[in-house]
Formats: C-alpha cells, sequence, structure tokens
C-alpha cells in the first residue's frame, strides 16, 4: 500500500512553530518553571533579550565567572561579587519590564 505524500515543510515553519515566546515581566520569568527548563538561566535570558547597559554588566559577569580560574580563590570570589551585585541592579531597573522569552 503507497503511503500519502505529505506537504514538505518550510525552515521557517518549522523553526516558527518550535520557538513560542511568551511575553512576560522579568520577574513572572525568573519564577516560571518553564523557563527555567528552557534557557537553564532566566536572569540571563531576559538580559540577553533586554540588552541595555545594566544587561551587559549581567551578561559580562557570567562570562567572567565562566573564564575565572576556579582554583584562584580570590578571583572566582570577585567574580562571584560582581554577579551578585549586577544581578542585583538587573533586577532593581528591570524587575516589570515585559521581556519575550
Amino acid at each position: 500500500m503507497r503511503q500519502p505524500i505529505l506537504p514538505q515543510r518550510t525552515q521557517f515553519e518549522r523553526t516558527e512553530q518550535m520557538s513560542t515566546k511568551t511575553q512576560m515581566t522579568v520577574t513572572d520569568a525568573l519564577n516560571s518553571d518553564r523557563i527555567a527548563k528552557q534557557y537553564n538561566d532566566a536572569l540571563l535570558a531576559a538580559a540577553r533579550e533586554i540588552n541595555d547597559d545594566v544587561s551587559h554588566r549581567v551578561i559580562r559577569a557570567n562570562a567572567d565567572l565562566a573564564a575565572v580560574d576556579h582554583d584562584d580563590e580570590n578571583a572566582f570570589a570577585a567574580c562571584v561579587d560582581e554577579i551578585d551585585s549586577a544581578e542585583g541592579a538587573f533586577i532593581a531597573r528591570h524587575e516589570n519590564t515585559v521581556v519575550s522569552l
């Protein structure tokens, strides 16, 4: 028996179907299980979406932590402090900002 010929989906249709974005505030994104599963770090995903000076600080702090020598306790502690400070400033400025994630 012959199989029916199904229409081929274009790359755009497949991509559009797989990437459903939702608009929500940064606070809601941080509390969303779906966003946590999809992005692993909701705050970093929101920072990339907003893309302003405070967001760049968060992105840079995360990149610095990934690159630091974890055996150098002082450098590692400085990176952790910078991430805490950058994330605090980001949340203070953007807690009610709407992002598409």
